[in-house]
């Protein structure tokens, strides 16, 4: 590999590394409320799992129970509690509505309703959570799900933080990292494109492609 070659690969595993790195997000969570209206017997026994399919789920979500308190419950369980319809060992139960339960790591959960019988009628279903992706943006884009931009109003350019004091208070800090990630991935692409002159007139890709 040439000189050229190994700073391009050095520099890009540097914006992989940092890619990892855990930033607080102030994107809002969103609030599924379960089945669409209320946890109670469904008219098919499918139709929870088929509400869950239909959705994508991302950590920091919540799922929002709605039920009659006394004639219905939620109780986490494991997938082999949820497939026998058993609730001996459960994770969490959740007795009052509305009932909110963070989704605060990636993962399966299962949900059942321990209640007579009313699992095996079709009152379960699990969630799949996926880790948060995001484009990083700048702070011409709304921070909302998928869109990671800075804090407006808020110190943000690399010269600032080199020629002033350091960073402060969670928005600086915020501002500072997306800065700086921002500019290692910046020049990766910068030279990429010099070894690479096809990459100079990449196609473009629908969003939802990408």
């Amino acid at each position: 590999m040439g000189t050229l070659g190994a700073a391009a690969m050095a520099t890009l595993l540097t914006a992989v590394v940092l890619l990892t790195v855990h930033v607080p997000l102030a994107t809002v969570a969103t609030d599924h409320v379960v089945g669409g209206s209320m946890w109670s017997i469904p008219l098919r026994d499918d139709l929870y799992m088929a509400w869950s399919n239909n959705r994508t789920f991302y950590a920091g979500d919540n799922l929002v129970f709605r039920f009659q308190i006394g004639f219905y419950d939620v109780v986490q369980v494991s997938r082999r509690e949820y497939e026998d319809c058993t609730t001996d060992d459960p994770y969490n139960n959740f007795r009052v509505p509305p009932a909110v339960v963070p989704l605060d790591y990636k993962g399966v959960r299962y949900y059942v309703c321990s209640v007579g019988n009313y699992c095996k009628l079709g009152l379960k279903f699990h969630v799949t959570i996926q880790q948060g992706k995001f484009y990083l943006v700048d702070s011409g884009y709304p921070n909302q799900k998928g869109y990671l931009a800075p804090y407006k109003g808020v110190k943000y350019h690399l010269p600032e933080f080199r020629a002033g004091p350091r960073a402060t208070g969670k928005k600086e800090v915020f501002n500072q990292l997306h800065s700086s990630l921002r500019n290692h991935i910046e020049r990766s692409f910068g030279v990429l494109k010099m070894k690479w002159r096809i990459l100079l007139d990449l196609p473009s890709y629908p969003i939802l492609k990408q």
